[in-house]
């Protein structure tokens, strides 16, 4: 069974991995997990309370995960366990999925500099803001969802894509037609 971790944190939008989490977890081939950087319950944007399966020094223990799965939200504190894994992932060639602001905890990696990636985070906020931007802005797409090998990323809106995809890397369809099918459930409208 592959192992996908859910990372959460206080203030993270939910409805963004929500989906994702769905489509793995129905499947029975995954174990979907969450982790924090810590064990306290974490409260999303929307006030939902999650608690966290694990810490991310008890992850760093875990012998096989197969990707994770950041979403966006307005605390990203950084972390340098969150970081490590990154880059354990990465030379592991695992998944890496994150959306809307939640690259930016791929800002401290050299993930962004090797990989096309899309962020609903726009150069433009940092200078408003007279902060630095910490994006390899060469790199960017303005894409709603990029998929560069192992790094999926999305903007906050193409949130069902961006789980379609997760899913599609994670070969959950059989084909083509399959992963048309549930798009086009999703996206009724």
């Amino acid at each position: 069974m592959k192992r996908i971790m859910f990372f959460i944190y206080d203030e993270m939008v939910d409805y963004e991995f929500s989906l994702a989490a769905d489509l793995l977890g129905y499947s029975n081939e995954f174990e979907v997990f969450t982790a924090s950087y810590n064990k306290s319950p974490v409260k999303s944007k929307a006030g939902i309370v999650y608690q966290p399966t694990y810490d991310l020094d008890e992850v760093m223990e875990i012998e096989n995960i197969d990707g994770i799965v950041i979403t966006g939200g307005w605390k990203r504190t950084k972390d340098e366990r969150l970081t490590a894994l990154l880059e354990k992932l990465n030379k592991e060639e695992k998944l890496i999925a994150a959306i809307c602001a939640g690259p930016e905890f791929l800002t401290d990696t050299n993930i962004l500099k090797s990989h096309n990636y899309t962020s609903s985070l726009p150069h433009e906020e940092y200078v408003k803001n007279k902060e630095e931007d910490p994006f390899p802005r060469e790199k960017f797409i303005n894409e709603a969802v990029v998929r560069d090998r192992n790094l999926i990323t999305a903007k906050g809106e193409a949130f069902i894509d961006f789980a379609i995809e997760i899913a599609d890397w994670l070969n959950l369809f059989e084909n083509f037609d399959k992963k048309e099918e549930v798009r086009k459930t999703f996206k009724i409208y």
